[in-house]
């Protein structure tokens, strides 16, 4: 076989895809599809998946306008006795935190059109949404008078009570830091209330002592408590930021690291481990009157051609990551993590001088420009049912699941800041232990750290932390053995386990949220709430309770031949790697209490 030549399954494919239409932006797929004109639905992710395989299916959708129509919604719902659970419209999430239970008699609602409602304190510097509201389009309102919030995460096509409900972040260790639930002032929730009290209510938390403890689980309440309407957060007058990329050797990286992350107030660092080389972010305010109108514009969330994106999963020769997979071909895979990271760092790594083009570092721009995009995600429409009508020049999200994209496992896990060198010397040795491996994580361009300060939240961090993330390559054949999968699984388990490090509750895999409850501000406080404010469990699942410590971690984690290999459990004996597959369950190399599925002829 020519091994310059694309797989037949890629011809096939971009002959249906192909057509003489011209290139347009595309709206992501719908993560929602009903039988009926209200149900049953099933309910998926941005990606077309969830994290455990598991699919999702709910009696109902409901989508309320405003916070009228979420009391009607969830009094309803009670009435009917059937479980509860939120999501914004395309469901940012890796887990099925979504997905309530009740074995498909559960309703979704879907905060997609509870949007309209934005009101600006300009004497108080505060601002109040719905919860439906997108950060990018709160950002674009508080810009226009002339505002901002301090803190956003890097990816903005995500809802406000989303973002709250889930902890996401930026990066910072100073004022509020880089978690935006820290910046809340107020927030109302509609929670399940007796019949004498019409099945539902609404709950305004924060603004005195004697309900500290219930907002402080409702900061991050991981659709636990109720749903939310409505946020009200501190802002600040706008503000510039000055970036600069500092492209380093690794050598220094343990005693660099915390320094960093206290001297540039919205720093963070982009290590790339098989590369020996650490980009640190030098991000700080500087007076609005320097010129400049930079932004930053992820090269991850830029729209692609189908074609491109396609290609990069399949075609030979290009870089495919399923070539490299089956090949085994480290130094391909080396080359190719060399040449992105070169040509990222030329093209400015996402950030524009002027909003269009880079030519040269430092970028300044306004704080709404500057942390935040989703470009591949940016339409009028909230999602597209077109399945057969892409073409090849169609431009999309690389991981719009309409398409034979881009597909991966996400971990990303807030370590103690005290244990952050020792865990960096951790990932170094088992880098020059296992020599090319960790190319796999500078394929999806290497691990980000940012930084998040200690949190009040009682399911926020327990202390100061750096927040490490990193994806990896993920078979669409369920249970498929993957190359260097040994190697994944220590790395997860040593930040996880050896250093008590704390998994983001929208990310991950199955096994990393065993013993989450100990690494959190105050677990004992949130179930309290939690008993308080859903004590009949309707905004309850599974996953959920298991999560919490409120259910056996044998209820999501599936103890079954191959169950590691997709992170549902961590191996326990050979059966549950893939041993007629030559994987075994062994020892880690750096920490020999970990558990991988290796190779047996290492």
């Amino acid at each position: 076989m020519d091994r310059c030549r694309p797989h037949a399954l890629l011809v096939a494919l971009t002959v249906v895809l192909l057509t003489a239409r011209p290139s347009r932006s595309m709206c992501p797929a719908c993560t929602v599809l009903c039988s009926g004109a209200r149900g049953p639905c099933g309910i998926t992710n941005y990606r077309g998946a969830w994290q455990d395989g598991k699919s999702c299916v709910v009696s109902r959708v409901e989508y309320p306008s405003t916070e009228e129509e979420l009391v009607a919604a969830v009094a309803n719902a009670v009435r009917e006795g059937r479980p509860i659970k939120l999501m914004g419209p395309m469901s940012h999430t890796a887990n099925r935190f979504p997905c309530p239970g009740g074995d498909k008699s559960g309703v979704l609602i879907n905060t997609r059109d509870l949007n309209s409602f934005v009101s600006i304190d300009q004497a108080e510097l505060m601002v109040t949404a719905d919860a439906g509201v997108k950060v990018r389009d709160l950002a674009a309102r508080l810009a226009s008078s002339g505002l901002t919030l301090t803190q956003t995460p890097y990816f903005d096509a995500v809802t406000i009570g989303g973002v709250i409900s889930m902890g996401a972040h930026g990066s910072g260790l100073r004022g509020g830091g880089g978690a935006v639930h820290e910046y809340i002032v107020r927030l109302r929730m509609v929670v399940a209330a007796p019949p004498n009290n019409g099945f539902a209510k609404v709950v305004e938390l924060g603004g005195d002592d004697e309900s500290r403890h219930l907002f402080d689980a409702a900061r991050v309440s991981i659709g636990t408590l109720g749903a939310i309407s409505r946020v009200t957060l501190r802002v600040e007058r706008m503000f510039k930021r000055q970036v600069f990329l500092s492209v380093k050797g690794d050598e220094d990286l343990e005693d660099t690291l915390v320094e960093h992350g206290k001297e540039h107030e919205f720093g963070d660092i982009t290590w790339y481990p098989s590369l020996g080389k650490v980009v640190y972010r030098i991000d700080d305010r500087v007076s609005n009157s320097m010129p400049g109108h930079g932004r930053k514009m992820e090269m991850a969330f830029r729209p692609q051609t189908v074609d491109s994106i396609v290609k990069r999963r399949l075609q030979v020769c290009v870089g495919a990551e399923e070539q490299i997979q089956a090949s085994r071909d480290s130094r391909q895979l080396c080359n190719i993590s060399k040449n992105q990271f070169h040509q990222g760092i030329h093209a400015g790594a996402g950030f524009l001088n002027d909003g269009k083009s880079f030519h040269g570092f430092p970028v300044v721009g306004f704080n709404n420009m500057m942390q935040s995009s989703s470009a591949c995600q940016a339409c009028d429409q909230h999602c597209n049912n077109d399945d057969g009508q892409l073409s090849g020049d169609d431009q999309v999200c690389a991981w719009d699941p309409r398409i034979n994209g881009s597909f991966y496992f996400h971990s990303s896990i807030a370590v103690p800041l005290r244990h952050a060198a020792s865990a960096i010397g951790d990932i170094k040795r088992l880098a020059i232990t296992n020599p090319n491996t960790l190319c796999a994580v500078d394929f999806y361009g290497g691990l980000l750290m940012r930084f998040l300060k200690k949190s009040q939240a009682h399911l926020g961090n327990k202390e100061d932390a750096i927040h490490m993330e990193f994806f990896y390559y993920s078979s669409r054949r369920p249970e498929e053995p993957r190359w260097n999968e040994h190697i994944m699984e220590e790395m997860e388990q040593i930040l996880l386990f050896k250093y008590s490090g704390r998994p983001h509750w929208a990310k991950n895999r199955v096994y990393a949220f065993k013993g989450v409850t100990e690494k959190v501000a105050d677990w004992g406080q949130f179930v309290k709430v939690k008993k308080e404010m859903d004590s009949l469990g309707f905004f309850s699942s599974a996953w959920s309770d298991t999560v919490l410590g409120l259910g056996s971690i044998g209820r999501v984690e599936r103890r079954r031949p191959r169950c590691a290999l997709d992170g549902l459990c961590v191996c326990e004996s050979d059966l549950d790697c893939a041993p007629e597959a030559g994987l075994v369950c062994a020892n880690g190399t750096v920490w020999s209490r970990a558990r991988v599925c290796r190779p047996s002829k290492i």
